[in-house]
């Protein structure tokens, strides 16, 4: 059994490794001890991204969802102004900012009618209990979406 420093919160997970007993514990101390785990969920935070990294290009976020109240980029602005925004786009993407990957958490709101993009945005948000990044809708280069034209591919 390793004895860990008791100042940190650990989440709990399992490693698989190769190594005996003690390499393993120190593998795991090392994991743990160098890297600041609470740091993650602002990191790994889709709504952050646009000051994390500003010179990568990525998918701009149009209004976002931050612990409850919604963003146009740092301004708090009501649900209606962030839909009335989100109706001058042909569509969005509406994303799960925290806890996901591989499209979990990722739904797709076309603007057909005010009224059923209101009804449709609504019932994605509903979906989603946590942080949420609305996006810009990404036309990628027909020969890149020869590959798949279901979804963007990347290189």
């Amino acid at each position: 059994m390793c004895n860990w420093p008791r100042n940190r919160n650990y989440p709990k997970t399992t490693v698989k490794s190769s190594f005996n007993k003690n390499s393993k514990c120190i593998t795991l101390f090392s994991l743990y001890y160098f890297n600041d785990f609470a740091a993650f969920k602002f990191i790994d935070n889709k709504t952050n991204y646009d000051k994390l990294f500003p010179n990568i290009n990525q998918p701009k976020i149009l209004v976002s969802r931050k612990n409850g109240f919604w963003f146009i980029q740092d301004e708090i602005v009501s649900l209606d102004k962030a839909i009335e925004i989100l109706l001058n786009e042909p569509a969005v993407f509406v994303k799960r900012a925290t806890d996901c990957g591989g499209a979990s958490g990722v739904f797709f709101v076309e603007n057909k009618t005010e009224e059923q993009f209101r009804k449709d945005f609504l019932e994605k948000v509903k979906k989603i209990p946590t942080d949420i990044a609305v996006q810009k809708l990404v036309v990628q280069h027909q020969k890149i979406a020869n590959l798949n034209p279901d979804s963007v591919n990347t290189i």
